[in-house]
């Protein structure tokens, strides 16, 4: 066996596989200043379709990234869901009543994605290593080293101080790890084609169909095309335009017309997760990890949203800016929210499955029962959306408010001291964990405020605007600057419409928001003061009420060196 000799120093991360997971992560380490190897075995990029949908969450992460006018400019929108059945439309539900900026899922195939990623990845200065194949991965307590088969037939062993699977759901990482991959296959088969499909209906809701004998969805892609995914029937079926048409007819009576077939694919879908997402210091994302049926639309979002979340932590531990117990919080909050989302797409595939008819009655009347709730559909479309995800009960995050016995009963708005309506409304604001929401600003979002690599501290002076408590504030804001530099970013969000003069000091160094309505305030529970600790990823790292300097710096010394 011949290896290659590599003259360079260790890596200090190898990404293995180029999917949109493994893609992200290498964009995402670049961005937060980490060069990184990635290689994968494909000699180019997926020429399929696959993956159909992204998510209004993964949307907001392609703002974060700088990508979201090139990801709309070459997807196509989804804001609705219409379901068919037992003769008539059970539903037409609309998915945009999300609190985003981007109330819809985006058309965009797997193919299209990968591309925009890669040259995302090119103009940050890094470089796919394509027709490099991963034999095996060891690790050691130092890193690991993967055995790597390049397109000349040669070998080579390469050394990293991190390696991160996001090879799929066959993963040579992961089955070189030893992990076992736990769960199930479904019976049923299905097929999936790309057409030309001719009718009357929307192209901007997927639909659903319930049939007698097959389940069929609609998924309209760019390209004036959509993506048929059906169950097939039992016996034997060639994969051909006629089987398609002849599928589509049995089950969905509405006029219409199939043509021009591009990709076609028969297969049978999983439900599978790993039962830990690192081994030392090698880890899994994506498809490695976990796999469920794609109706819900979710696996390439997860993905994607694995290596964000990996992404910053791994960065800043690299760079010697984080403590490596930073990645210890990697596998708790991933690993819960994919197997959330394996459960419900598996209770989505058997209700799409039933075929009985009091069971397809009984499923039929529910859903029309659940038309009638509008806060129902609502809930369902935040967590399809994934915006509805959170990271509570993390191991490096945490809130510290007092005790409802600390505050005033009556409103008064000359002291800091929160009122009992102050202390009810911080504690249904976002919580330690959560997503924290986007709203209009004067100049601006507060998520566009948010983008970079950066924490972010806002600093709520409330409705009792003292010149005490302004001082307190910007008292906070300079601590946090001297000790951690550019790493932390903070902000006196000031509830009026002018600056005071104790923060002109502040409002110089950019680190003054205005609130003249009141409306951010309003949205973060901020009837008095709070701070909020936002991390990278736009997730509540902590808050306090009142703000607490020694709290917030002993919360930001766990993830921060």
């Amino acid at each position: 066996m011949q290896y290659h000799r590599r003259m360079t120093a260790i890596e200090d991360v190898l990404i293995v596989g180029a999917g949109p997971t493994g893609l992200t992560l290498a964009a995402e380490l670049y961005r937060h200043g980490v060069p990184c190897r990635i290689v994968d075995k494909a000699a180019e990029g997926s020429p399929d379709s696959r993956a159909t949908d992204m998510q209004t969450r993964t949307l907001e992460v392609l703002q974060d990234m700088g990508l979201i006018e090139e990801a709309l400019s070459i997807g196509h929108p989804h804001r609705g869901v219409s379901i068919f059945g037992d003769g008539r439309w059970l539903a037409r539900m609309s998915i945009e009543d999300v609190d985003s900026p981007f109330p819809f899922a985006l058309g965009i195939t797997q193919d299209r994605t990968e591309a925009m990623l890669a040259r995302h990845l090119e103009r940050l200065g890094g470089r796919l290593e394509r027709r490099v194949e991963v034999a095996r991965v060891e690790p050691h307590d130092d890193g690991a080293t993967a055995t790597l088969l390049h397109p000349d037939g040669k070998w080579e062993k390469a050394r990293a101080t991190w390696v991160v699977g996001c090879d799929g759901a066959s993963s040579a990482v992961r089955i070189g790890l030893g992990l076992p991959f736990e769960g199930s296959s479904y019976d049923e088969r299905f097929l999936m084609a790309d057409v030309k499909l001719t009718w009357d209906e929307s192209p901007e809701h997927f639909y659903i169909f319930y049939g007698d004998a097959v389940f069929t969805m609609v998924i309209p892609i760019p390209g004036d095309r959509v993506r048929l995914f059906m169950s097939e029937p039992p016996g034997d079926h060639e994969i051909t335009l006629d089987t398609f048409r002849d599928l589509f007819k049995s089950t969905v009576p509405l006029p219409a017309t199939l043509d021009d077939a591009g990709w076609m694919s028969r297969f049978r879908m999983h439900k599978r997760i790993v039962p830990k997402y690192r081994v030392g210091r090698v880890f899994l994302a994506g498809d490695a990890a976990h796999i469920h049926s794609p109706i819900s639309g979710q696996g390439m979002n997860l993905g994607m949203q694995d290596a964000y979340n990996l992404a910053w932590k791994l960065a800043l531990v690299v760079r010697g800016r984080a403590p490596e117990s930073l990645l210890d919080s990697y596998e708790p909050e991933r690993r819960p929210l994919a197997s959330a989302v394996l459960d419900d797409s598996d209770k989505f595939q058997r209700r799409a499955m039933i075929k009985d008819g009091f069971g397809a009655t009984v499923r039929n009347q529910i859903l029309e029962f659940m038309m009638r709730f509008p806060s129902l559909l609502k809930d369902r479309a935040e967590k399809a959306s994934q915006i509805a995800f959170s990271y509570r009960g993390s191991p490096i995050v945490a809130e510290d408010r007092p005790s409802v016995f600390a505050t005033k009963l009556l409103e008064d708005r000359t002291t800091e001291q929160p009122t009992v309506r102050d202390w009810l409304d911080f504690a249904s604001a976002p919580a330690a964990g959560d997503r924290v929401p986007d709203l209009q600003l004067s100049e601006g979002t507060v998520f566009e405020r948010l983008c970079g690599t950066h924490h972010t501290v806002l600093l709520f002076d409330g409705q009792a605007p003292t010149p005490e408590g302004y001082v307190h504030l910007a008292r906070i804001a300079d601590a946090v600057v001297a000790r951690w530099g550019e790493l932390v970013r903070p902000v006196v969000i000031v509830y009026g419409s002018e600056t005071p003069p104790e923060l002109e000091g502040a409002s110089a160094a950019g680190r003054v928001w205005l609130d003249p309505d009141g409306k951010l305030h309003a949205r973060y529970g901020a009837g008095s003061e709070c701070l909020y600790a936002v991390r990278p990823d736009g997730y509540v790292g902590f808050r306090s009420q009142p703000a607490d300097q020694a709290a917030l710096e002993r919360s930001l010394a766990r993830v921060l060196l």
